[in-house]
């Protein structure tokens, strides 16, 4: 049996989107003082007073048509007012009644449908008294509200509460919440009408034609499905407009809110590029809300497909992202409708996938084969010996490891764990989750059954809370959440494909391995190594020298360097005062280079003043006329000459002797 309908109607830009907030008590619909934000016909269950119906948002009135999706809005207001038991009129208390509402106000009276005339924007005292003019439209009396302070609303829901007719509550077994998202114009309203085999939503060429989360409800097979309808959604720089800011964060609540989610992309394109930086990015946001995934490769009908053609690009999209393997793979086609009820049944069994119990003894022979085959291999840190391994968690699937040591697991084996598990209990599209211990308590699988039924009491081991106590507590808590983490922790912006910065070179591999490998990881970084170093080997070979006492030598090297050309202005004036005094003293065809000649005391006769240092000494002490006397030993560095006597006189003599 349907609910029954409440449809709130009116001309654009009155407040509609705002009252149907209002009314839900959160933030469902998009709302904007521009005009035209709502198009499309926007579902929400609500109850009030013990009756169960539909509030349905709807786009404003305009009485001419411009467009063709102009034309699809008004096609859909009348679908809404067809199916409507109660329709709320809204006006604009501040504008009062125009030629526009009074069009708007004969084409519902014509459908004899139950009115009530609602005058918005009614907060003050005299708004609501100038709302008397409202009579003119033919709907009975007034009733004054504001959807910003919520003035009036509980009345107004009291009063169209009694005119619905009863209905039982909405069975709430089997249901399945199923999502479409994707990039802008990937053909998710077009998939969504082929469903349900109608124009539910407005379609368009145009990409940004969706802004809500439309929600729609249909059977299938004795399933209650519910479909939701997104936005496109776009890279956050590019994005700038407001309304489209706003689309985008009801398309990631939209992610919330499901079961299991399918991510469209477009068949086009050069092959192993179907999946682009923006898809993989969504593909990261459902796997870390721990929701079902399955991949559309839509428009199959604009290829020239063989019987190869969809095994060679999955392959290939594999290969660059080989984080999504266990992802199911459709080729569809939304708008001739090949294989899109099959999309359905994959998603009925991706959510079955997510909440089922694997079996103490499966699991326990999947632990076996696994380990058996290929044991952890030995690390520069030590063994890490995986003991035991159980299923700790449902909603999605969860598998615990006892390990001697975590912190030393490497991701290349959790890939290795996570890619048999999904072959071994053929979890398709589920984001399994791996975890490693060094001791846990395990869980039985009547323990995990009651969780499924909700008795969730005695089972806080591996809540938030308890994790993070856990991660403040034990230094030994390795955890590998979901297979594209360790991209998004260094993703802050949103733009897949940026790279880390780097840390120590030494580190450089290790590191390297940890960002490409794709798992979630919080493995702990590899210690230096410590010891002795490495003793020369037997065949006289020098002993192999690590990167960090390599780039130790190199730092310290460079600060000498830095170091020796740190001098002051002062201190480089001297030095090249004295290299300019050396290379005029030096003999002829001699570098000015070369170190300076010892000091004369040895060779001097002994004998107090006989020395050239003592003559040195004496000088600098003071002698009459303030010259220093030449020295016998030429070449002396230490000597400042600052007469042009003293230089002539250290002169060589030449030719004959004059005195």
């Amino acid at each position: 049996m349907s609910l029954p309908c409440v449809v709130i109607a009116g001309r654009p830009n009155v407040g509609k989107s705002s009252l149907f907030n209002r009314m839900l008590g959160r933030m469902a619909a998009v709302v904007s003082d521009r005009e035209g934000v709502t198009r499309d016909r926007h579902y929400q269950e609500r109850e009030h007073d013990g009756k169960r119906f539909n509030l349905v948002d709807t786009g404003g009135f305009m009485p001419r048509v411009e467009g063709v999706i102009d034309e699809q809005v008004r096609n859909q207001i009348g679908a809404a007012l067809d199916e409507a038991d109660v329709v709320l009129f809204v006006i604009d208390g501040r504008a009062g009644v125009t030629a526009q509402d009074q069009e708007f106000a004969r084409m519902v009276l014509r459908r004899k449908r139950p009115v009530i005339l609602v005058v918005n924007k009614a907060e003050k005292p005299e708004t609501a008294r100038e709302a008397v003019e409202a009579w003119s439209l033919g709907m009975g009396e007034p009733f004054p509200v504001s959807a910003i302070s919520g003035f009036g609303i509980r009345d107004l829901m009291d009063r169209f509460a009694a005119m619905l007719p009863s209905s039982a509550p909405a069975p709430r077994e089997n249901v399945l919440r199923l999502a479409v998202l994707g990039r802008p114009n990937a053909g998710k309203s077009t998939l969504v009408n082929a469903l349900l085999g109608e124009n539910r939503v407005i379609t368009s060429e145009k990409a940004g034609t969706t802004r809500d989360a439309i929600d729609t409800e249909f059977n299938y097979n004795g399933c209650r499905v519910v479909l939701t309808d997104t936005a496109g959604l776009r890279k956050k720089a590019r994005v700038s407009d407001e309304v489209e800011k706003f689309s985008n964060l009801r398309a990631l609540e939209a992610i919330r809110r499901s079961d299991v989610c399918l991510l469209l992309i477009e068949a086009t394109g050069e092959m192993g590029e179907q999946l682009g930086e923006q898809d993989y990015r969504i593909c990261q946001k459902i796997q870390e809300a721990g929701k079902g995934l399955i991949i559309g490769v839509n428009k199959w009908d604009l290829i020239d497909a063989t019987d190869k053609t969809y095994d060679h690009m999955v392959k290939e999209i594999l290969r660059v992202n080989n984080e999504l393997e266990g992802v199911p793979f459709l080729a569809i086609s939304a708008l001739t409708g090949k294989r899109v009820n099959r999309m359905v049944d994959m998603a009925l069994e991706v959510r079955d996938n997510l909440s089922r119990i694997l079996g103490r003894d499966n699991v326990i022979r999947y632990f076996e084969q696994t380990v058996e085959n290929y044991p952890h291999p030995m690390t520069s840190q030590g063994p890490a010996r995986l003991m035991r391994c159980c299923q700790v968690m449902v909603d999605p699937v969860a598998l615990a490891f006892e390990v001697s040591h975590p912190e030393r697991v490497m991701p290349s084996y959790v890939r290795y764990l996570r890619r048999k598990a999904y072959e071994f209990f053929d979890l398709k599209g589920v984001p399994l989750r791996i975890w490693f211990r060094s001791r846990f308590q395990l869980r039985t699988d009547e323990e995990l059954a009651g969780y499924v039924s909700g008795v969730r009491a005695d089972f806080s081991e591996w809540d938030e809370a308890d994790e993070a106590d856990l991660a403040l507590t034990a230094p030994d808590v390795y955890e590998a959440e979901s297979p594209v983490n360790a991209q998004a922790a260094f993703d802050d912006e949103g733009e897949v494909g940026d790279e880390p910065e780097s840390g120590e070179e030494g580190d450089e591999d290790f590191a390297e391995d940890v960002l490409t490998a794709g798992e979630g990881t919080t493995h702990a970084p590899r210690p230096p190594r410590k010891g002795p170093a490495k003793a020369r080997a037997s065949d006289g070979r020098k002993p192999a020298v690590s990167k960090k006492s390599l780039i130790a030598k190199k730092a310290a090297s460079a600060a000498k360097k830095a170091q020796a050309l740190k001098k002051s202005p002062v201190e480089k004036r001297t030095a090249a005062a004295r290299q300019k005094a050396a290379a005029k003293k030096a003999p002829f065809g001699k570098s000015a280079a070369k170190p300076a000649a010892k000091p004369a005391a040895k060779s001097a006769p002994k004998g107090p003043g006989k020395s050239a240092g003592a003559a040195a000494g004496r000088n600098a002490a003071g002698t009459p006329g303030g010259k220093k006397p030449a020295s016998k030993k030429s070449g002396t560095l230490g000597v400042t000459r600052t007469s042009t006597q003293t230089r002539s006189a250290k002169r060589p003599k030449m030719g004959f002797d004059r005195s």
